[in-house]
């Protein structure tokens, strides 16, 4: 097998999943991992974004589809058998066989660790994840995410919050997207690219064909933490606690919502404040 034939199965995978994100609004992101055996060239780890209508199918669709792309990718060591094989929701210090019939929903949580294990699937196991909510996609434009990337990194909670409302973000958690056209020198479109806050995941372009990389997606908040956006983070937090958007300007709210949250905002405010002062005061002493 060549690296070219590895290359070519790992970029239908992404796009597989891709595409189909692409046509629901709710997605779910995890990830998915092989390490059995001493021969790191059979290890695999990758990143799944599976459809909101994949999250109703049994664990059994998701097994028999994984260890097919596994062997597709790996062709030079020996076939894996589904039915030899069993999900294992590893996130944490846990380590949760999945049953056959589980439904992907119930047992694997947004950005949990899956691993392919050996020894064939229970039918049904009672364990249950706490959380099922999948990750909600929202189309942006790419000023948007340019915008709110250059917040992020320079750690500038005013221009965070001007971003956040010309994009109308409702939630610092969702998986903000943005499809753009790729150009030549003469403005000629010759590909596509998709970008998150996290940047770059995903392109179709003349000169590099077709390509994901799922790592480079993320939300607001994970791009933050990659970034040590402490200020961000810290505004955030407030967001969070409040039960409310970053900034709520164009969002509609009620005189109820605006009473109920009123006072937990001052306080939140005052100790955000009180915080960035210790910060600043900490930096400025070292």
């Amino acid at each position: 097998c060549t690296r070219n034939s590895m290359a070519q199965a790992h970029v239908q995978f992404c796009f597989v999943f891709f595409v189909l994100r692409a046509l629901q609004p709710s997605a779910m992101e995890f990830r998915v991992q092989f390490l059995e055996g001493d021969d790191p060239s059979a290890h695999w780890k990758d990143q799944v974004t599976l459809p909101k209508q994949w999250l109703k199918s049994p664990c059994d669709r998701l097994l028999r589809f994984l260890v097919e792309f596994y062997n597709k990718a790996h062709p030079e060591t020996p076939n894996l058998e589904a039915e030899g094989y069993h999900l294992s929701n590893e996130e944490g210090p846990k380590k949760e066989p999945l049953g056959s019939e589980n439904l992907i929903a119930e047992v694997i949580a947004p950005f949990d660790a899956v691993f392919l294990r050996p020894g064939a699937s229970a039918e049904r196991t009672a364990w249950r994840c706490s959380d099922s909510k999948p990750v909600v996609h929202v189309n942006v434009e790419i000023d948007d995410i340019r915008a709110l990337q250059a917040a992020v990194d320079a750690d500038d909670t005013e221009a965070l919050q001007r971003a956040v409302e010309s994009a109308a973000v409702a939630s610092p958690h969702d998986m903000l997207t943005a499809e753009t056209d790729v150009k030549d020198k003469d403005g000629q479109i010759v590909g596509t690219e998709w970008h998150s806050v996290g940047g770059r995941f995903a392109w179709d372009t003349d000169a590099e064909g077709g390509g994901c990389d799922m790592a480079a997606k993320a939300t607001l908040t994970e791009y933050a933490r990659r970034r040590g956006a402490e200020k961000v983070l810290a505004l955030i937090d407030v967001s969070d606690n409040c039960s409310a958007p970053i900034v709520g300007g164009l969002r509609a709210r009620t005189k109820q919502d605006i009473e109920s949250s009123a006072a937990g905002m001052e306080g939140k405010m005052k100790e955000l404040n009180s915080q960035l002062q210790a910060s600043l005061q900490g930096n400025g002493s070292a």
